[in-house]
C-alpha cells in the first residue's frame, strides 16, 4: 500500500535491569472512514526506533510525522482489531522499558484491516502514523499525549487523532529469592485475578432475538479516564449469560492496587460493530472477591437494568520463568582471578584444508617467507594473540593441532585433529616461537586436504578444560581456531559448543583470507542463545573475528580477538560460584616490626645497647610502632602487613631497619629525635673514618653483623 511503512520483528536481548517498566494504551478519535459499506476496522502497530549508527535513535522534535532516514523501526506489538469503529479505545497496550537517560523513539501506525485471517500489513489500508518520544508520553500532563495522524501519501487529508495513555507498572514481581548470577532463568511469582461472571434480568436489545451480551473491564486512571484491560466473549441470544472463567494479571487489572476502582460494562454485541451499552457498575478487586452480587445500572436513564453475579473471584499465583538479567554477572574482576593464580591456557588449531592453496606458492595463505621478514596471516594472528595470552600462562606450554590435513608420508585418511609437533601424547610446544616453528615444519609433513570440521578440535579443547577442573586449580582455556572457509560440520560443531559451555573455555575463531564467513556469525551468538537439539548453551563462549577487517590495524585485531575473554571468564566463574583465590603475599622483612603486646614478660631484662640510645619505634595507632611507609624500603604493596605480636628482639638485636651501631651515629630512619652529636642528613652519610656501608649491604667488620 502506498505510504505504508515496513516493519521487522524486533529481537530484544536481555540486558541490565531497566529503571522502570511502562505501558502505553492507545485511543483513536475521528478516524477517516475508508470502508464504503461499513466503518473503518482500525488496528495500531507500535514500533521502536533504533539509529543505524548507534544504539539510541533520534526522535522527532515535534508531534508531526517526520521521516528519519537514519532510523530503523522494529515492531514492538499490535493492538486488537476493532470492527466498524471510528473512535476505538484499544484493550491491548504496549509494555516496554523506560530509561530516563535515553531518547526512546516510538511510532504508531494505524491501519484499516480488511483481511482479518492471516493478515499482512502490506495488504491493509494505511491510515496514518504518529511519532513521538517515550519521554514525551510519560512527561505529559496526566501522562496523556495527543497527536495527529499523518499519511505522507495524503498530506492534506484529515486522518484522525491519536491519544496515548502512559502508565508506570510494577515490572519487578515478588521473587522467590534474590537475584543471583548462577541461575539463567529465575522463577517469578506474579498474580492474577481468576474471575467468572454471570448475569440475569438483562434487557432485550435485538429486534429478532434477545441480546448477545459481553463484558468489558476497565481500570481507573488518576485523570478520571478509564482504560480497558479485558473483554469477554459474547454469549449469543440470551438475557442470562454465563461467561467463561478468565484470568487477568493484577499488574494489568489495577497495577497491584486491590482498592483501585474498576468499571464492569455489559454490552450487546452487533455484527456491524456498533455495540450497545446495556449497563455498568463499579467495584474494586477487593469488592469482587468479597461480594457476590452487583446491580447493573443504566447511567443515562438512571435505572436498574439487571444483576451481575460473581460466581468465582480469587487471587491465583502465576509462576513464570524469565531470563535473569544478572546471570553471569561477577563482582570480581578478571585481574582478581589472575592475581589469585588463575592460569589462562592457550590451545591453537590451524586449518590445513586444501582451500588455503599450495604452501609452496606465494599466493597461498600458508606460504612461509624463507627470509622470515614477513608473516602470513596465520602466523601473524598466532603471534598477536599468543604474545598477550602468554602473560597469563606460567609454563607457556601450548597444545597445537591441525585439522583437515593428511600425513604426507602415508596414505591415511584426513584427520580433523592432529598434533603439529607429531607427538599425539604430548602435543605441547613452548612459547609463541615454538608454535610458529612447529607450524612451519608441519606444512612440510602434512598435505592439505579437507573438509573443514571444527567439532573434533572443540571436543579436544573441552577435554583439556575438564582436566583443568579436575586438577583443583583455577584454569581457563582459550581455543584459538584459525580457518579460511566455511564449516562443513555445523550441527556437530554447535553440539560441541553447547556441551562445552559449562566448562572453563572460550573459543576464538579468526577467519583468514576472503572466504564467506556468514556461518561463523551463527556461532558467535552475541544477541541470541546458541542451541542444539533443544538445549541452550549455558553462556556465550565464541568470538569470531575476520582477519581482513583489521589486517591494517594490528592493535585493533588483537583487541577484537581478545575483547570478550575477560567477560566470558568471569561469567563462567560467577555461574559456577567460584571466588578468586586470595593471594598470599610474602612481605619483606622490613615490613615485619616486632613488639610486645602489653609490656615485657616477667623476669625480662632488656640488653645493654652497644651504641648510643635509640628511640623505640612507634606507629600512628595503638600498636606502639611508628615509622613512615613511604620512608621504608619496600617491594610489596603500600599497605602495612600483618604485625607479629609477642616477639622480642634477641640480645644485642637492632631495630627492624637492620643498621649496626657504629661510631658517629646511625643512618637516617624515620622518627628519630635529634640527640647529642647529631645524625647525618637525610641525603647521605657524613664522611668519617672507615666510611659508611653502601645502601645495598654492609662492609665486613670484626664480629660481623646481626641477622636481619
Amino acid at each position: 500500500m502506498q505510504g505504508a511503512p515496513s516493519h521487522s520483528q524486533a529481537t530484544f536481548a536481555p540486558g541490565q535491569a531497566p529503571a522502570s517498566r511502562v505501558e502505553i494504551h492507545v485511543a483513536l478519535e475521528h478516524l477517516i472512514d475508508l470502508d464504503r459499506l461499513s466503518k473503518t476496522d482500525p488496528m495500531v502497530v507500535c514500533s521502536v526506533g533504533q539509529d543505524v549508527h548507534s544504539t539510541s535513535a533520534p526522535a522527532p522534535t515535534s508531534h508531526h510525522h517526520k521521516h528519519h532516514h537514519n532510523t530503523q523501526w522494529q515492531e514492538l506489538g499490535r493492538t486488537e482489531i476493532v470492527t466498524n469503529n471510528l473512535n476505538p479505545k484499544f484493550i491491548k497496550g504496549f509494555a516496554l522499558d523506560y530509561h530516563f537517560h535515553k531518547v526512546q523513539a516510538l511510532k504508531f501506525d494505524v491501519y484499516d484491516v480488511d483481511d482479518k485471517q492471516g493478515y499482512t500489513l502490506s495488504q491493509q489500508d494505511f491510515i496514518g502514523s504518529f511519532e513521538c518520544r517515550l519521554g514525551e508520553v510519560m512527561g505529559a500532563k496526566g501522562q496523556l499525549l495527543t497527536g495527529t495522524l499523518v499519511n505522507p501519501a495524503h498530506p492534506g487529508r484529515k486522518n484522525g487523532t491519536i491519544k496515548l495513555f502512559g502508565d508506570e507498572i510494577n515490572a519487578t514481581p515478588p521473587m522467590s529469592g534474590q537475584f543471583n548470577a548462577r541461575e539463567r532463568y529465575i522463577k517469578s511469582e506474579t498474580y492474577s485475578l481468576h474471575l467468572q461472571l454471570s448475569a440475569k434480568d438483562l434487557e432485550k436489545k435485538d429486534f429478532f432475538g434477545k441480546s448477545d451480551p459481553f463484558f468489558i473491564i476497565k481500570r481507573s486512571r488518576d485523570g478520571g479516564d478509564w482504560i480497558g484491560v479485558h473483554q469477554s466473549e459474547a454469549i449469543k441470544n440470551t438475557l442470562k449469560p454465563e461467561w467463561a472463567p478468565c484470568e487477568i494479571a493484577l499488574v494489568d487489572l489495577n497495577n497491584g492496587d486491590p482498592t483501585r476502582m474498576l468499571m464492569i460494562e455489559i454490552w450487546d454485541w452487533n455484527r456491524s460493530g456498533s455495540h450497545e451499552l446495556m449497563g455498568s457498575f463499579t467495584a474494586s478487586q477487593n469488592d469482587l472477591v468479597a461480594k457476590k452480587k452487583f446491580q447493573l445500572v443504566d447511567l443515562k436513564k438512571n435505572k436498574d437494568v439487571g444483576k451481575v453475579n460473581v460466581d468465582a473471584a480469587r487471587i491465583v499465583p502465576n509462576p513464570t520463568f524469565t531470563l535473569n538479567p544478572y546471570y553471569g554477572w561477577n563482582r570480581h574482576s578478571f585481574l582478581e582471578y589472575i592475581a589469585g593464580g588463575c592460569q589462562v591456557n592457550l590451545l591453537v588449531a590451524v586449518d590445513f584444508t586444501g582451500s588455503n592453496g599450495d604452501p609452496k606458492l606465494r599466493n597461498s595463505l600458508h606460504y612461509v617467507d624463507p627470509s622470515g621478514e614477513t608473516q602470513n596471516e596465520y602466523m601473524y594472528a598466532i603471534s598477536s594473540v599468543g604474545e598477550i595470552l602468554g602473560d597469563y600462562d606460567s609454563n607457556k606450554q601450548y597444545p597445537l593441532f591441525g585439522f583437515g590435513g593428511v600425513l604426507s608420508s602415508g596414505s591415511g585418511s584426513v584427520s580433523h585433529c592432529f598434533p603439529l609437533n607429531g607427538n599425539a601424547d604430548h602435543p605441547d610446544v613452548h612459547g609463541v616461537d615454538g608454535i610458529l616453528a612447529a607450524y612451519s615444519r608441519a606444512l612440510e609433513n602434512y598435505r592439505l586436504s579437507g573438509p573443514t570440521h571444527f567439532s573434533e578440535i572443540i571436543a579436544r579443547a573441552a577435554k583439556e578444560a575438564k582436566e583443568g577442573c579436575a586438577s583443583g586449580r583455577q584454569n581457563y582455556q582459550v581455543l584459538l581456531i584459525l580457518t579460511d572457509g566455511e564449516i562443513n560440520d555445523m550441527e556437530a560443531t554447535k553440539r560441541e559448543i553447547v556441551e562445552a559451555s559449562s566448562l572453563p573455555l572460550s573459543i576464538v575463531i579468526v577467519g583468514v583470507g576472503s572466504a564467506n564467513f556468514a556461518a561463523m556469525e551463527e556461532l558467535d551468538a552475541d544477541n541470541t542463545t546458541l542451541k542444539y537439539g533443544g538445549k541452550e548453551a549455558d553462556r556465550d563462549l565464541v568470538q569470531f573475528v575476520p582477519f581482513s577487517k583489521y589486517s591494517n590495524d594490528p592493535q585493533k585485531l588483537t583487541e577484537e580477538v581478545l575483547m570478550e575473554i575477560p567477560k566470558q571468564m568471569t561469567s563462567y566463574f560467577a555461574v559456577k560460584g567460584i571466588e578468586p583465590i586470595v593471594p598470599q603475599r610474602q612481605e619483606p622483612v622490613w615490613f615485619q616490626p616486632q613488639r610486645p603486646p602489653q609490656g615485657p614478660p616477667q623476669g625480662y631484662h632488656p640488653p645493654t645497647p652497644q651504641g648510643p640510645p635509640q628511640q623505640p619505634y612507634r606507629d600512628q595507632g595503638q600498636s606502639g610502632i611508628q615509622y613512615s611507609w613511604q620512608d621504608t624500603p619496600q617491594t610489596g604493596p603500600s599497605h602495612p602487613p600483618q604485625q607479629q605480636y609477642g616477639q622480642y628482639p634477641q640480645q644485642g638485636g637492632y631495630p627492624p631497619q637492620g643498621y649496626p651501631p657504629q661510631q658517629g651515629g646511625y643512618p637516617p630512619q624515620s622518627g628519630y629525635p635529634p640527640q647529642q652529636g647529631g645524625y647525618p642528613p637525610q641525603g647521605g652519610y657524613p664522611p668519617q673514618q672507615g666510611g659508611y656501608p653502601p645502601q645495598s649491604g654492609y662492609p665486613p667488620q670484626q664480629g660481623g653483623y646481626p641477622p636481619q
